[in-house]
């Protein structure tokens, strides 16, 4: 699927609302878990209101990382994880 597909997919079933809950729910929560970033927003933004414990720009990709780079999204949430297993 392409982005404006992705993009229209939300427009259409009206959840919009559901995708953005994340990022508010980031930037209110009490106690910050590990978090890690795949290149959006800009790291310092991150850092501030973040436990950032890892994050990586990719050379090639935008927002859609997931349909964009799916091997290299998948790679980084499992080097994400692996040392937070105990």
């Amino acid at each position: 699927m392409h982005i404006q597909g992705t993009i229209t997919l939300y427009w259409l079933t009206n959840t919009g609302a559901t995708f953005t809950r994340l990022y508010y729910k980031a930037q209110h929560a009490e106690g910050m878990l590990p978090s890690g970033y795949v290149d959006t927003p800009p790291e310092e933004r991150v850092r501030r209101c973040c436990n950032l414990t890892r994050f990586t720009s990719f050379e090639q990709g935008g927002h859609f990382v997931a349909l964009e780079r799916p091997e290299d999204l998948v790679r980084e949430i499992r080097a994400f994880f692996r040392p937070l297993r105990s």
